[in-house]
């Protein structure tokens, strides 16, 4: 029985490829702040503004990094200090190592879609994106004639920062499938 999708950022290129690769399995998908390399230039794909802020991380401590993360991909949530301490939590039991971290960087840079996609979408994106420009996200919505709805403040992190309208706006827009 074929399924519905959601994914973020690099989550919602794996989804396209499965998509892609495994078409009978996937009943719809929703893309939230995503890009692909055919779509959009490098450095709409990752902001060249915070490169630099990248560059530091490396050079941060685990614990200092998962703030970073979170100042990065969170409008709303980037000073709270509750949520921090979870991140820095889940990061000291579920550690990430800098190679692993590199090699989803560079997979998410390379990606690139092998196929045509057929099925129905729907694309969310956050125009307060810093991480990814939201242009990425309009341009698959373009390419692949997908329904697209903008947020005007929320960060790359859309369902933190705004879960109930993902929620709303996903519920509509499965709604009207039927």
């Amino acid at each position: 029985m074929p399924v519905n999708l959601i994914g973020l950022s690099m989550g919602g290129m794996i989804a396209m490829d499965w998509m892609a690769r495994y078409p009978d399995e996937i009943k719809a998908a929703v893309l939230i702040n995503t890009s692909l390399r055919s779509c959009s230039p490098f450095y709409q794909r990752l902001r060249w503004q915070i490169y630099p802020d990248l560059f530091e991380m490396i050079f941060h401590s685990a614990q200092t990094r998962e703030a970073d993360i979170l100042r990065l991909t969170s409008n709303h949530f980037s000073d709270d200090l509750v949520l921090q301490q979870k991140w820095q939590l889940w990061q000291r039991q579920s550690p990430i190592s800098f190679r692993s971290a590199r090699n989803q960087l560079l997979a998410a840079m390379k990606f690139a879609l092998a196929g045509k996609l057929q099925h129905k979408m729907l694309v969310l994106a956050s125009r307060g994106d810093r991480l990814v420009n939201y242009q990425c996200s309009m341009a698959i919505a373009r390419q692949w004639s997908a329904d697209c709805i903008l947020h005007p403040t929320a960060g790359h992190d859309l369902p933190l920062d705004q879960p109930v309208w993902v929620g709303q706006s996903i519920k509509a827009w499965l709604n009207q499938l039927e």
